[in-house]
């Protein structure tokens, strides 16, 4: 159970990341508001309900979802920046 949790929050976090870089690239083309706003929606609907779902499970879960997010995080930052 903890491994999916982890894996799931490592998927939110991939896909939370990978969204913020689309939508930074949409943001210099002209007419493109739209799509950033639903991009920017979906992020934060997909990791929100994500962490109540976690939450619902209890705490320790929670910080599971979180660490997989953080390692998302991390390797999405060493990506970015060599």
């Amino acid at each position: 159970m903890s491994l999916m949790i982890i894996l799931a929050g490592m998927l939110a976090g991939w896909a939370f990341f990978a969204a913020l870089a689309l939508e930074v690239r949409l943001s210099f083309k002209a007419r493109s508001g739209f799509v950033r706003g639903a991009l920017r929606i979906g992020r934060l609907g997909l990791v929100g309900g994500l962490g109540v779902l976690a939450a619902r499970q209890g705490a320790l879960p929670l910080l599971w979802g979180l660490g997989g997010f953080l390692v998302a995080r991390t390797v999405a930052v060493r990506i970015a920046a060599p």
